[in-house]
Order: C-alpha cells, then structure tokens, then sequence
C-alpha cells in the first residue's frame, strides 16, 4: 500500500487554505496521490520520461481540462510543482513521505553508536 504524509495543521491552517480554492486543494491532493503511485515517485507520468497529457489526467480525476490547467499553472506559480514534457514533478516530494516509527527508533540507534 503507498501512503503520503499530510499534517493535519498545515492542512487546515496553512497556506493551502488561503491560496487555493476548495475545488483547488482536492486537486492538489489527488495530484499527490497520483505521484506517490508513480512508478517515479514524486513525478507524474505515463512512463520514465514521458509525462501524461492534460486530457487524461483531467479525465482520470472527473474534471474540465480547463479547471486542471488553471490550477496546475498556480501550483507552479506556487512552486508547488514543476511541469514539463517528462511530466509533473512534486516539489519537496519527500516533505509528503515519511518513516515509520520502528525505522525512526532504528535509526536513532545507528547514530548513537
């Protein structure tokens, strides 16, 4: 199963909650779904080096092309993510993973020793 972290205070207090409309944030967020189930985590795409088109993505989320667009060019002017023709990249994509609580401990042992 492949997860993404999210903190409940920025979330709900952030800047997300100001800088983008309701429609907008279940954009962002099923935008993030889609990059951590990429086989490039972090990067949506149809394969290595070839990014999905607009249509699709905007097809697989049940939602006008335009409405994708729109809110793909504020995330970028955001510096959310960056798009190209090798698809859309997640900026900072490891702030939206973590480890578990038995790898924290593991790797708090490795450091004291």
């Amino acid at each position: 199963m492949r997860w993404i972290k999210l903190y409940t205070n920025e979330t709900l207090r952030g800047s997300i909650r100001f800088q983008l409309t309701m429609e907008e944030q279940g954009i962002w967020f099923n935008l993030l779904c889609m990059a951590g189930e990429s086989r490039s985590p972090g990067i949506i795409q149809a394969s290595p080096g070839v990014g999905y088109p607009v249509e699709f993505i905007a097809a697989q989320l049940r939602i006008p092309k335009k409405l994708l667009e729109n809110t793909l060019t504020k995330l970028a002017k955001q510096e959310r993510l960056t798009i190209d023709g090798k698809g859309i990249r997640v900026i900072n994509w490891s702030d939206y993973q973590s480890v578990s609580i038995k790898e924290k401990k593991y790797r708090q042992t490795e450091e004291k020793l």
